[in-house]
């Protein structure tokens, strides 16, 4: 299986070329947008947490030009996990688009959708339909053709299609002479969560919306939703010291529970009228007691039972307490101690949260007995994939041996 080692210097010149032998334009806007990993807490983000993450050297870039009808029409050149590139085209119309978010946006949980979600036309077309009904577009807005060129390999927890909609957001953004600045750029975060919220088939992770708008390219993002707050924390230092890469098993279709969890989480804070349920004080044993009163009630039919939420809201607790604890020890530049936050994490994603399918959990396993220092689901349950943490002078063995066995494996920092 490949390495992933040589980032394509020319991918805005390539995609422009790409767009314009497809559709036959004039120079079209471009814009790129890097992958992100998650280091620890992304799982919090709903809960008011605090999520530590960071991009990583490969990028989208994106290629966009008008049309005159309401078309959405997008090519996508993307590089499948044997490091291939696929290509293929997908369309939707604005009009389609917005009778779906109608339907979601009316009918809950149990809408049925007239489209399929999590196509590249209709993530790209909510875009659109998120950024005209936020007022940053037009609601004259008509379509667009797309170019889509990804050197990130697709669906393995680096946040290609996160990049795709933040980079064609942008391009929406500078063609309506909006100015991209910081406070820009956080809205478009919001904006671009929100839309994945309704047009993806899988849950997002709004922090990876906020690494790739506005994380450094050269140190840990750290996203506070206590108060939106974005800061930064230096890598695991020294680059000759740590390596960071990605390693992907042959993956299966991603699950969708954790969207049950979120929905949960969500219903528990508005029962008690907080935004986020890390305002509530002593939000456990709070929420265990309110959802007992309602198992009692026969009003909890779309609700987990008590020891299954309490060991969900335990993992909130702990993730966040662990993620807080992190920053502090990334900034101090205690690698050692940070890394030991990253394997609870991966021991209470496995007995807490449940999330870790046991392929994922027996990958981690052999790159710790390989002599990896510690080892964290990439996207747990979303995408078969790990983040492995290694010494930087046994990382190129590693890699090596773990390519050889037929794992995909994309060095992040430091290899």
């Amino acid at each position: 299986m490949p390495v992933w080692l040589h980032p394509d210097a020319q991918l805005i010149d390539r995609v422009a070329e790409l767009h314009q032998q497809s559709y036959d334009s004039t120079v079209p806007r471009t814009a790129v947008s890097p992958a992100t990993w998650n280091f620890l807490g992304e799982h919090t983000d709903h809960v008011g947490g605090l999520v530590i993450n960071a991009t990583a050297p490969l990028h989208v870039a994106v290629a966009a030009s008008p049309r005159e009808d309401d078309t959405i029409m997008v090519t996508t050149h993307e590089l499948d996990v044997d490091g291939d590139v696929q290509s293929f085209t997908d369309s939707v119309t604005l009009y389609e688009v917005s009778q779906c978010a109608a339907q979601l946006q009316h009918g809950g949980s149990d809408a049925s959708p007239s489209l399929t979600l999590g196509g590249p036309g209709v993530r790209l077309a909510g875009v659109v339909w998120s950024m005209v009904n936020r007022q940053y577009l037009s609601r004259d807005t008509k379509g667009f053709n797309i170019t889509v060129v990804s050197e990130i390999p697709a669906r393995v927890g680096l946040g290609d299609e996160v990049a795709a909609e933040v980079a064609f957001a942008s391009i929406l953004a500078e063609s309506s002479e909006h100015k991209l600045d910081a406070p820009l750029k956080a809205r478009l975060a919001e904006i671009c969560a929100s839309s994945a919220q309704l047009f993806s088939a899988v849950p997002s992770f709004r922090a990876r919306y906020t690494a790739a708008l506005r994380g450094s390219e050269d140190a840990f993002n750290i996203v506070d939703y206590a108060d939106g707050s974005v800061t930064h924390a230096p890598m695991l230092r020294d680059a000759t010291d740590y390596a960071s890469f990605l390693v992907a098993l042959p993956h299966d279709e991603p699950v969708t529970d954790i969207a049950e969890r979120k929905r949960f989480v969500d219903e528990a804070a508005a029962a008690f009228g907080v935004d986020y349920l890390r305002r509530l004080p002593d939000a456990t044993q709070r929420v265990t007691q309110w959802l007992t009163a309602m198992h009692k009630a026969n009003e909890a039919d779309d609700y987990p039972g008590l020891e299954e939420a309490h060991r969900w809201l335990s993992f909130f607790e702990r993730e966040t307490e662990r993620a807080t604890k992190a920053s502090m020890v990334l900034r101090a530049r205690k690698a050692k101690e940070a890394l030991s936050l990253v394997g609870d994490s991966q021991r209470d994603l496995e007995s807490l949260y449940q999330v870790v399918p046991e392929k994922e959990t027996a990958l981690a396993n052999l790159c710790l007995a390989r002599g990896a220092l510690a080892v964290r689901s990439a996207a747990a349950r979303l995408a078969g994939a790990v983040i492995v943490h290694a010494e930087a002078k046994k990382s190129t063995n590693l890699i090596s041996d773990l390519a050889a066995d037929g794992f995909t494996v994309v060095p992040l920092r430091g290899c």
